[in-house]
């Protein structure tokens, strides 16, 4: 895992290379601060990220737990349902689940946590 003060898509600029985070959304947080989720439109995705509580920094999980969406992203995601056109990720408050409203999909995945 790596950690930086930005992360994107593309790695450029002076970004961190992230998997699954075009046209980010929305973002979530465990309440132990723990992980990270956001939910990436064009990507049919929602990135999962480690956060350093004491820094605030965010390494991405590596391949292919680093993401989930819609059709596994040849391999670089876990292949999930009903994540067309992500706009919305929470965590529940008991930290079991992770929702995600997707537009495309016209529903609500839910993601159990590991």
């Amino acid at each position: 895992m790596r950690s930086t003060d930005c992360i994107r898509d593309d790695g450029s600029i002076v970004c961190e290379p992230a998997v699954a985070l075009r046209q980010p959304h929305s973002v979530a947080t465990s309440r132990d601060g723990k992980q990270v989720y956001v939910a990436s439109k064009d990507s049919d995705a929602v990135a999962v990220f480690v956060r350093d509580r004491k820094y605030g920094s965010l390494s991405q999980l590596a391949t292919p737990d680093g993401c989930i969406s819609d059709d596994g992203s040849e391999g670089a995601c876990i292949d999930g349902r009903a994540l067309d056109t992500p706009r919305s990720v929470t965590v529940s408050r008991d930290g079991r689940h992770v929702y995600v409203a997707a537009q495309g999909s016209e529903g609500v995945a839910v993601l159990r946590r590991r």
